[in-house]
């Protein structure tokens, strides 16, 4: 059974690790020859019965998660059918706060009105910008709404919004037009669910909104993060603690474990004659199992608390039986049934940690002669699950936090022993009796704001960078583990362990020093950071960024969001320069969290007047003109220029040439078209061999005039703009120039992040939509009414 299990999970798991989805055909031979095998050869060699089970198996798994990976992506809609649609549906989830004064909530459509798209999409993510101060949405609703095709930025790392609406089945996204209540809308039992829950998040924030942290207690008590500030996303990822927000294994196990031990206490007076033990401990699984499913559904049933109730039902049964399956066992029947009901949990993270953290907690507890006290089991527990984990978050592009094994040995205890209690004993209660609602101010209130206290102080420790490669966490962790399961001495554990701990401390915080990796061609990396500009050009250890993409009012900034990954997955710690054309936010956006988040040398600025108090404290004296700069890096010589008379603005971007060989790279930022003479009259008669634009202003008319095209005569053009942005950069006349001219034309909106190697030869070029994995969008064709030309594999640029 144990094969069958790891086959068929090992199928569903290859799935999403390869990222490619295998035709039908060759699944379904592969499987049948594995069948016939069987039936005509009657294997009697364990190790064929073995393979031949693991075969099937992995057969199974994969055309399992295959069948839900088809249905997903045929649901989806179409590029084609984008445009207005009335539609009739309910709220399948709760609004959050928005940038610009937006509200975004998941909406269910039940009924389409008038034109319908080829396929229709059943659960949308909407958008309603409006007023400051908005009225709650009804439930049941009838709305006119723009769609568009579920679509993200693409870099090599960081946040990758278009997995994140595959993973939580959305088949489009869009914004609202018009609201109009629609009674008649027909509320089966998940809407009634889902309009029970939005209740109760409303009456809770009634009663407990005026309270220094309701938005912990919205967090414990119905699993939304909404209210969190970037605050306190920063003190939970320094320590380690994001575990403590997401409602999973260890609140539903909190939960069911406290039922359990009520309905013990309950039964102790009854006599062992007239109720058993196997009697009494499937009453104590059933009083769990049912106090944990009612905290899931309040928390909204989302994938961690199904994946927890999912654990502890296989928990409580392994119990019930008396632990005759074994610890392993019932970590695997656990994993088969999550991707049983869930065959895309592979795209979650916390898929690989939840599962992690219980094999390192079998691995180190397993087998042991004696038990530990309470105080140094969870000193052993989490240093087996810091161990365990690194190689994973390793291989997710995530580091662990050291302090986080000392700020959970308290943070845990206290969430486990009276916060959580505490919290939804005072919740429930004063949801049944309004007056009660002032226990909160007297007892949760003070009690989260220990734990907010113990969080930041541990946050402000400096901390060695743990964001190692794989090849080398994996053999430290693997050192540890065997240190905490392989029998030896006390003293030699403990002396290796130090040694250990010496080693990571040193490497951690000397990581700081470690130069650039060296590239052996230069090359220019275009982000996609939607509407906005940044691009990164290095040769051998050196680099530059040139702008630093755009940031929203709600905290998102590009630079957080995928430059900063992108750099670390590249091997870039350290920056020579970074240039900002001009004082627009959607440049400069990043500019402090880059300034934080990485060595920088100096900053060059096309208008450092317009910069805030803010980014010139992050500075600290490293800020210099633009104009006449000149800089080498590496083999490439670069130039800065700016309009002598430009006023403030777009005219006065600073425009930056590289020379690279025999080929040009030109970045003008946002220069408009009389900038664009004034930089051409200064250009020498001879042209390079090939030159590669990034157009300025992102394409828009008010740039890229007929004498800048023909006068760079560009290889290469790349537009740098949002999706089906508003402001429909590129313009259709300016594409038309650039096609005219013989140019290729690349899009980062419909390409990705764009990577262009300069060769003797030519630019090659790839593109991250290129390789990118099944539920990420291929480079798409675009339309010429639209003004956006794209071009499929250029390979060369010559």
């Amino acid at each position: 059974m144990r094969t069958w299990m790891a086959a068929f999970s090992g199928g569903a798991i290859l799935l999403y690790c390869a990222g490619e989805r295998p035709p039908w055909i060759l699944l379904g031979v592969v499987m049948l020859c594995a069948v016939l095998v069987w039936l005509l050869r009657r294997p009697d060699s364990p190790a064929l019965l073995t393979s031949l089970k693991a075969v099937i198996g992995l057969c199974l798994g994969l055309g399992w998660a295959l069948i839900h990976v088809d249905g997903a992506m045929e649901a989806r809609l179409t590029e084609r059918d984008a445009g207005l649609y009335d539609v009739s549906g309910y709220r399948c989830g709760l609004v959050e706060s928005g940038a610009y004064h937006s509200r975004r909530f998941p909406f269910c459509v039940t009924q389409w009105h008038g034109a319908t798209p080829a396929v229709l999409p059943q659960t949308i993510r909407l958008a309603a910008y409006g007023e400051d101060e908005p009225v709650p949405l009804p439930h049941r609703l009838r709305l006119t709404v723009k769609l568009k095709p579920p679509h993200g930025s693409v870099n090599p790392a960081g946040f990758r919004y278009e997995r994140w609406l595959f993973r939580h089945g959305f088949h489009a996204t869009g914004t609202v037009r018009s609201v109009g209540v629609s009674a008649s809308v027909r509320c089966d039992l998940r809407c009634q669910y889902h309009r029970w829950r939005d209740e109760l998040a409303r009456t809770l924030e009634a009663r407990y909104g005026d309270l220094t942290h309701f938005r912990l207690i919205e967090t414990l008590v119905l699993g939304e993060r909404r209210h969190l500030t970037d605050a306190d996303w920063e003190r939970f990822q320094a320590t380690g603690t994001t575990h403590l927000v997401a409602i999973s294994g260890l609140h539903i196990g909190l939960v069911g474990g406290l039922a359990m031990i009520l309905v013990r206490g309950m039964l102790w007076p009854v006599p062992m004659t007239r109720m058993g033990s196997r009697p009494r401990r499937l009453s104590m699984v059933l009083a769990g199992l049912l106090a944990s499913l009612v905290y899931a559904l309040m928390a909204g049933l989302s994938v961690p608390t199904q994946r927890a109730l999912i654990m502890a039902l296989v928990g409580g049964a392994a119990w019930v039986l008396g632990h005759r399956s074994g610890a392993w066992t019932a970590w695997l029947v656990a994993m088969t049934l999550a991707l049983l009901i869930d065959p895309a949990a592979p795209l979650d993270p916390g898929f690989w940690l939840s599962f992690g953290a219980v094999a390192s907690l079998i691995l180190v507890f397993r087998g042991r002669l004696g038990q530990p006290g309470p105080v140094r089991g969870l000193m052993v527990a989490q240093a087996g699950i810091f161990g365990g984990l690194w190689p994973a978050l390793a291989v997710l592009g995530e580091s662990p936090v050291l302090v986080g094994w000392l700020a959970n040995l308290v943070a845990i205890p206290l969430v486990s022993v009276l916060i959580l209690p505490v919290t939804l004993g005072v919740v429930v209660v004063g949801l049944l009796w309004p007056g009660a609602a002032m226990f909160a101010t007297w007892l949760v209130d003070p009690l989260l704001s220990v734990l907010m206290y113990w969080l930041s102080w541990l946050a402000d420790w400096p901390a060695p960078d743990l964001a190692w490669p794989l090849w080398l966490a994996a053999p430290l962790s693997i050192a540890g583990l065997l240190l905490a399961v392989v029998p030896v001495s006390a003293g030699y554990r403990w002396a290796t362990l130090a040694c250990l701990g010496v080693l990571v401390l040193s490497q951690g915080m000397a990581s700081g020093s470690v130069p650039n990796r060296t590239v052996v061609v230069p090359e220019l990396w275009v982000w996609d950071v939607g509407q906005g500009l940044s691009a990164l050009f290095r040769d051998a250890d050196q680099a530059i960024l040139y702008d630093t993409g755009p940031s929203s009012p709600s905290g998102y900034n590009a630079v957080e969001s995928s430059i900063l990954p992108s750099l670390s997955r590249l091997g870039v710690r350290s920056l020579d320069a970074v240039i900002l054309s001009h004082g627009d936010g959607d440049h400069t956006g990043g500019l402090v969290p880059l300034l934080e988040g990485m060595t920088v040398e100096r900053v060059l600025a096309g208008e450092p007047g317009r910069l805030n108090l803010s980014e010139r404290r992050a500075m600290e004296g490293r800020l210099g003109r633009c104009d006449g700069a000149r800089l080498m890096v590496g083999r490439a010589d670069l130039s800065g220029w700016q309009s002598s008379g430009a006023d403030a603005g777009n005219a006065s971007s600073c425009v930056i040439t590289i020379h690279v060989g025999g080929a040009r790279v030109v970045l003008p930022g946002d220069i408009p078209a009389r900038v664009e003479h004034q930089w051409l009259r200064r250009q020498p008669a001879r042209r390079p061999t090939r030159t590669l634009l990034i157009a300025a202003h992102h394409g828009s008319q008010t740039s890229s005039s007929e004498a800048w095209v023909h006068g760079l005569s560009p290889e290469g053009v790349v537009f740098s703009a949002g999706y089906r942005h508003p402001y429909g950069h590129p313009a259709a006349t300016v594409v038309d120039r650039y096609v005219a001219q013989g140019s290729r034309l690349f899009s980062t909106a419909h390409q990705g992040a764009l990577h262009f190697r300069f060769h003797p030869d030519g630019i090659r070029v790839t593109t991250a939509r290129m390789d990118s994995p099944f539920w990420i969008r291929p480079p798409q064709p675009l339309r010429s009414n639209e003004g956006r030309v794209w071009r499929d594999r250029v390979p060369v640029l010559k």
